[in-house]
């Protein structure tokens, strides 16, 4: 296996010979006296893991780090800060300029090690997040066009056959097509979601946000809405997000509905919660997935909820409220179906924007 690469600056020379003795056997290792030659050498030595003395003439530890931070083709690079006793104060300055963790001098040698390890599988698992969210970017950049062309042409064998079979083929086709054009937006839009994607937040009065509900609500012929008292509170809440979180579990209700019955969506308020509940007719959910609802990929095969559009919607919608600071769950209902509740954080009309 190729090793790691780790990088340290420290200004005093015991120290560097300590962690050269620590280090070499097991990782590629470059030192360096100060915080300009650090960064100088990560030019050519692209280190997985760079150790920064705080207290180096020439350059700080903390310029150092601000300065890798800027440099894109070391943005995967984990930073440890190494100093004595300091302040929560300069650890917080530290996090902000791009550290990612902290080791006290005198340091332990197996706590360093450790945090090399810690560090290590980090680097890993973000990489491979990005490796995934890359390919999907590119999968549904590059599967849009040769879908569409299915989708154009089965429209016109649909249209102009008079070939029963052949045109019950094409819509065949029509439908497969679309289920992968969903599937690539609904997987596109979680991965934009979980890269971080920010909120427009305006704090509003529940009144005006149960009248969007209402008017959302009118778009479905077999939801209905039952609104509770507005009273006073207010809540923090970016309308087209939230919007688009309520579509979600709305639709998935719909699904698994019965045609003759209703979905409904009932609200409520207390001191501290705005609640949000779709509550749904269908067979219920299985108690094992009831936990792995909002996980993408968890797709347990003896369930009725176990369709991957199904589940990564569900993520989405989960991603949309907890960047609301709010939090959503599912419940079985004792009378048959589900509820599915978002809960929004109440928010101090003295916030309106």
């Amino acid at each position: 296996m190729k090793k790691k690469k780790i990088l340290f600056a420290d200004d005093e020379p015991a120290i560097r010979a300590r962690l050269k003795l620590i280090l070499a056997n097991n990782y590629l290792v470059e030192q360096a006296e100060n915080g300009q030659e650090a960064v100088e050498k990560l030019k050519k030595f692209k280190a997985d893991i760079v150790l920064l003395d705080i207290d180096m003439p020439i350059m700080t530890g903390l310029e150092a780090c601000k300065k890798i931070r800027e440099s894109p083709s070391l943005k995967s690079t984990k930073i440890i800060m190494v100093s004595g006793e300091i302040s929560l104060e300069d650890r917080l300055l530290g996090y902000k300029v791009g550290a990612d963790d902290y080791l006290t001098k005198p340091f332990d040698e197996n706590e360093l090690l450790a945090k090399i390890q810690i560090m290590l599988r980090l680097k890993y698992t973000e990489e491979i997040d990005k490796i995934l969210m890359d390919f999907v970017k590119l999968f549904s950049h590059e599967s849009r066009t040769p879908l569409n062309g299915i989708m154009g042409f089965a429209k016109i064998i649909s249209s102009q056959t008079d070939d029963e079979k052949t045109r019950q083929q094409a819509e065949m086709i029509l439908h497969s097509a679309n289920h992968l054009i969903n599937f690539s937006d609904k997987v596109t839009m979680l991965c934009r979601i979980k890269k971080g994607q920010s909120l427009d937040l305006i704090t509003d009065s529940t009144a005006n946000l149960f009248k969007k509900i209402m008017s959302f609500v009118e778009k479905f012929d077999r939801v209905d809405c039952r609104l509770a008292d507005y009273g006073e509170q207010f809540v923090a809440y970016d309308w087209p997000a939230l919007e688009k979180a309520i579509e979600i579990i709305t639709n998935n209700a719909l699904r698994y509905t019965p045609a003759d019955q209703k979905v409904v969506i009932k609200t409520a308020t207390d001191d501290h919660f705005v609640v949000i509940d779709i509550m749904d007719y269908g067979p219920g959910i299985a108690p094992q997935l009831i936990d792995h609802l909002f996980e993408p990929f968890t797709m347990p095969d003896d369930d009725i909820y176990s369709q991957p559009c199904a589940h990564i919607s569900l993520a989405c919608a989960n991603q949309i409220v907890e960047l609301h600071e709010g939090e959503i769950s599912a419940t079985n209902r004792q009378d048959g179906g589900a509820v599915f509740s978002i809960r929004l954080p109440t928010a101090s009309p003295t916030h309106k924007d």
